[in-house]
């Protein structure tokens, strides 16, 4: 399917060889909003290398990570036979989960339930770790705690919807020869939330926490860049 969305107008491949620690970004643009910004400034600060498959349009098309396949981008694979290991930059709408979450209980079919109705954290503040390198995601978890206080990272996969776990083997966060660790990011934390709406200028057009979260990243990418 990435052959195809490659294809389509407006869609541009982003690529940065550098260390050999690595961001990806395969949902940026209008997909996941602000998610492309989070892996292109974290990967500027550190020194590190860069992927990022950007669709302009806002009726971008959202291709799951395990269907793109680096077969199918020449950009793609060199990029992941460069670096060792990487930190994919992901976005989750709580509105549309919730949503979700609310037919399955009117209808009692709970086959479709992204988050679990009890939770030792609230979905619309939090940064889930997933990915294959479990080490690095708790490592990270660490860094976002510090710099996020009032976000809520979560590294136990037991806590995480099955379906943003990131462990996917053809998921390209996987493919490096140490793994990776996918994290999907609230809308909040992007400034896509109501405390941010609308606030965004053009010399500040994200809120502080998004800087934050970029430092954080920034710290964990330059301890392990070679």
């Amino acid at each position: 399917m990435l052959a195809e969305l490659l294809a389509e107008p407006g869609v541009v491949e982003v690529c940065t060889l550098r260390s050999s620690f690595g961001f990806l970004a395969l949902h940026g643009g209008s997909v996941e909003k602000v998610t492309d910004h989070i892996a292109i400034t974290a990967a500027e600060r550190a020194g590190a290398s860069l992927y990022a498959l950007i669709q302009g349009s806002e009726s971008g098309r959202h291709v799951p990570a395990s269907q793109m396949s680096p077969n199918d981008s020449s950009v793609l694979a060199a990029f992941l036979a460069h670096v060792d290991v990487v930190v994919s930059i992901h976005g989750f709408g709580v509105a549309s989960l919730w949503q979700a979450r609310q037919r399955a209980v009117e209808s009692g079919d709970d086959r479709h339930l992204v988050f679990a109705k009890d939770l030792p954290y609230a979905p619309d503040r939090a940064l889930l770790l997933g990915g294959s390198n479990r080490a690095l995601a708790g490592d990270i978890a660490v860094h976002l705690r510090e710099a996020l206080s009032d976000y809520h990272p979560v590294d136990e996969l037991s806590l995480i919807p099955r379906q943003l776990r990131g462990l996917h083997p053809r998921n390209p966060v996987n493919l490096p020869s140490m793994g990776g660790v996918q994290i999907e990011c609230c809308p909040d934390v992007r400034g896509l939330g109501p405390g941010w709406w609308g606030k965004g200028t053009p010399e500040a057009p994200h809120p502080p926490e998004t800087e934050r979260l970029i430092d954080a990243l920034t710290a964990v990418a330059s301890k392990n860049s070679r």
